[in-house]
């Protein structure tokens, strides 16, 4: 058989290269789009969450200072 032969038959099972190469690439760019989607979900959520452990030190650290306030008031 022939490298022609041998080409054609490949084509005929299975698709001509450029058709199997276009399909790889659209499933790893759908895959990239829903794995970039998922990680900015993620990013949104960590980002809330230290903006709360952020707003309760804060709350922490204020009732501490106004405890040491009162406990030693400037002379």
């Amino acid at each position: 058989m022939t490298l022609e032969e041998r080409m054609a038959k490949m084509e005929a099972d299975y698709g001509k290269q450029s058709d199997l190469l276009e399909a790889r690439q659209g499933r790893v760019l759908t895959e990239h789009g829903d794995w970039l989607a998922s990680h900015d979900a993620a990013m949104k959520q960590h980002d809330e969450a230290m903006k709360k452990l952020d707003e309760r030190i804060v709350g922490l650290v204020s009732g501490v200072w106004e405890f040491m306030r009162r406990e030693n008031p400037p002379a």
